[in-house]
């Protein structure tokens, strides 16, 4: 009898133990679910990447479930975990030209116990796609390390044995969604959530706190008005990373939440930095390259790392720029500029291919117009000499869809030229035309303009 009692009490536990485990994966499933419904448009991923091979790697590529086939990537979605996933070979990195990543960022909605983020890396460890942090008994290093930098597990050891722990030859950007107030994140001036980086293989990364070691976190962003809501937010929001390399001036520029998520038009950044980069410490041989990709780990606390990209640096680099001229004078108008109801107009579009290993490809020209900006005809212009005339008849809602050839090193820009002019049908109020942003998406690289905003003056005025 008490064996039974014993029997239907252990039952009973594991029947618990079990609806907690439903509850912790449907809660979880909650947050990944909705941040799949709101994920912006990016691109397929093909074969660009390649999964460190190491035991418990958590990183995957996964469908959004999107119909223009954007794909995302799972760094982390449990405890203690670690996910990295790299370049092949075939796509590194060229650090002798100027680069552009873009990419969207999820780190879970749990601003309060999130933990612990995730990194972008650029490295030449000898390791490869293999490269991640490990602890001197060679386990993998999860929770504060992010999964590239050192393990600090050595009360008594030095920086240069910590930094051995990391990932070498390389330069990490961290976005920490938990603060090691007792270890790393001591006597930085960090708030809770923030984003910082430095050389994880270099011993001068880490300072000593005499019990423990501490990260120096170069190019701090933090926001000390809501320190909780940097990176992870309740309203399951993705957030905007954009990177430029200047290869001449070796350093990098990151302007983080730089778009609207809902809509993918441009926004003022919550925070913008450049850091120089001392290639000696991530290429040390000079090779010119560099491999690159995101780590991400949690630890007791966990949240789902998910990435969007945009743009791949080193497999297209490309940019967009929009004006509107004045074509009875010439000149470009700019933001906050007055100009005559009638006035004839020219809206641009230019498309820039500068640099990457692969042509931009699948094109497709998004174009919205600026209000009040009457449409006469349209052409696309390229680099090699080619243009054509585009059809205008289905323009709707200042909407206009165009084919974009192929762009490459040997026809490297393709110019949209809309001709018209501005109306306003009143005779007394000036009308207010606002920002119109166009999306240029292809099959490699997604980018967007944005007109300036100015005013039209009464006709007759």
């Amino acid at each position: 009898m008490k064996f039974k009692q014993r029997l239907i009490g252990a039952i009973g536990v594991l029947v618990v133990l079990g609806l907690i485990g439903q509850m912790s994966v449907a809660y979880a499933d909650a947050d990944y679910d909705k941040a799949k419904a709101n994920a912006p448009q990016g691109l397929p991923l093909s074969n660009y990447f390649k999964f460190g091979d190491f035991a418990g790697n958590s990183a995957k590529v996964v469908d959004t479930g999107r119909s223009d086939g954007t794909q995302m990537v799972q760094l982390t979605d449990a405890k203690a975990e670690v996910g990295t996933i790299w370049t092949g070979d075939d796509y590194a990195l060229d650090l002798n030209k100027n680069a552009t990543a873009s990419m969207w960022m999820y780190f879970g909605n749990y601003p309060v116990d999130a933990g612990d983020g995730m990194a972008f890396v650029i490295q030449n460890d000898t390791r490869g796609v293999n490269a991640v942090s490990r602890a001197s008994d060679g386990t993998v290093g999860n929770g504060q390390t992010l999964g590239v930098w050192g393990v600090d597990d050595n009360p008594k050891g030095t920086a240069s044995q910590i930094a051995s722990r990391g990932i070498q030859n390389s330069w990490a950007l961290e976005f920490d969604t938990y603060l090691n107030s007792n270890n790393f994140d001591l006597r930085t001036g960090v708030a809770k959530q923030h984003i910082a980086s430095n050389y994880p293989g270099y011993a001068g990364s880490y300072g000593s706190g005499g019990d423990f070691f501490y990260l120096n976190h170069n190019g701090l962003m933090k926001d000390s008005s809501d320190p909780n809501y940097l990176l992870s937010s309740r309203d399951n929001t993705w957030k905007h990373l954009t990177l430029k390399w200047d290869a001449a001036a070796s350093t990098i520029t990151y302007a983080f939440n730089d778009k609207n998520p809902a809509t993918g038009d441009a926004k003022t950044a919550t925070g913008t930095q450049t850091v120089t980069i001392d290639r000696s410490k991530i290429d040390p041989n000079g090779t010119g390259k560099a491999r690159w990709g995101f780590t991400g780990s949690t630890g007791e606390l966990w949240e789902n790392n998910l990435v969007i990209f945009e743009q791949l640096p080193g497999i297209v680099n490309s940019s967009a720029s929009a004006t509107i001229t004045n074509t009875r004078t010439d000149k470009q108008i700019a933001t906050g500029d007055a100009i005559d109801a009638g006035t004839p107009l020219r809206a641009d579009y230019r498309l820039d291919y500068t640099s990457g290993s692969k042509s931009w490809t699948g094109i497709s020209a998004k174009i919205n117009l600026p209000n009040n900006f009457a449409t006469n005809y349209a052409k696309v212009t390229y680099a090699n000499g080619k243009t054509a005339l585009l059809d205008t008849s289905q323009l709707s809602d200042q909407a206009l869809t165009a084919a974009i050839d192929d762009l490459n090193t040997t026809n490297n820009v393709a110019t949209v030229s809309v001709y018209g002019s501005a109306t306003n049908s009143s005779t007394s109020s000036a009308v207010s035309v606002p920002a119109a942003t166009s999306h240029f998406n292809g099959s490699n690289a997604l980018t967007m303009a944005s007109t300036p905003a100015y005013t039209i003056n009464p006709r007759n005025s």
